[in-house]
């Protein structure tokens, strides 16, 4: 695992030892990003953040702020450290916390440019999370949502978003959605 391009581009990341996730392949995050717009100036929010991986991607290519949140504790560790080993940390906030908790409750935060979503695949959080994030507003106008799952789940379509384009890889499916023009 690596930053791909920007400030940061060739940078081990650290992964986290003895837990059983799936990170985001990097053949998968650059495919992500050749999506998604210019970042200079961005605001991001980095959902079941694991490494920050997606996140720390986003700073390195430009984004001004991102916001972390992960509800494990050795995860957080190894995100802290891999903020560390980049120094990103100023520019970034680490919360820990239950992705669906935190999106439910009155948004602390401005809007956010882009929001990243890498939720288990064995779990209902991805369109749990999709439909938060819809009703609750965290997205600016003109705001990117990628939403990456498994291929063999289904996909809820909020009202608020609209989706822009499925891209698949081996076994992951990645859905960008817009909120407005």
């Amino acid at each position: 695992m690596r930053v791909i391009s920007g400030t940061r581009k060739g940078l081990q990341l650290d992964a986290i030892k003895g837990l059983r996730v799936r990170p985001t392949a990097d053949g998968t995050k650059e495919s992500i990003f050749n999506v998604l717009p210019d970042l200079t100036g961005a605001k991001v929010l980095d959902l079941y953040a694991g490494t920050g991986n997606l996140g720390i991607e986003a700073l390195s290519r430009g984004a001004t702020k991102a916001v972390f949140v992960e509800k494990d504790r050795r995860a957080l560790r190894v995100l802290q450290g891999n903020l560390r080993k980049t120094k990103l940390e100023d520019r970034a906030e680490v919360i820990q916390a239950f992705v669906a908790g935190f999106l439910a409750r009155a948004a602390q935060f401005d809007k956010f440019d882009l929001i990243l979503a890498d939720p288990p695949y064995n779990s209902e959080s991805a369109g749990e999370t999709l439909q938060l994030v819809s009703k609750h507003d965290w997205l600016s106008i003109g705001g990117w949502f990628v939403l990456e799952q498994s291929a063999r789940a289904e996909l809820v379509h909020p009202t608020a978003l609209c989706l822009r384009t499925n891209k698949r890889r081996g076994d992951s499916r990645v859905s960008f959605f817009t909120h407005g023009a």
